[in-house]
């Protein structure tokens, strides 16, 4: 077999499986809904509190970086925008000022010069 069949062939999947904290969560579950604890719900699935308090942690850094990007974009769009107008306006000065130069100059009485 070639090495770029060995690339495309299919790869096996290495499932972990339920994890001690999952496999403690399912006891409880198991102990709570058979009657032999009384605990309240909040304590039979406390073993999943870390992998959501993970999972939390991960969308909130998410979150933060989606902001902060969206951000840096609405700056450089601003400041683009700010550049911009800046240029309209040096533009619009520049031919303000040549065309008063030619008013001048047409306003000029040439035949008072010697």
């Amino acid at each position: 077999m070639s090495s770029q069949n060995k690339a495309l062939a299919p790869q096996p999947v290495h499932c972990r499986g339920v994890g001690f904290l999952g496999l403690l969560t399912l006891i409880f579950i198991t102990l709570k809904l058979t009657g032999h604890i009384a605990w309240s719900w909040w304590l039979v699935l406390l073993p999943l509190l870390p992998a959501f308090t993970l999972i939390a942690g991960l969308l909130l850094l998410v979150v933060i970086a989606a902001t902060i990007g969206l951000a840096a974009k609405c700056f450089e769009a601003n400041a683009r925008r700010r550049n911009n107008i800046a240029l309209k306006r040096s533009i619009k000065e520049t031919r303000d000022a040549e065309a008063q130069r030619q008013q001048e100059l047409r306003d000029f009485d040439w035949s008072t010069q010697p």
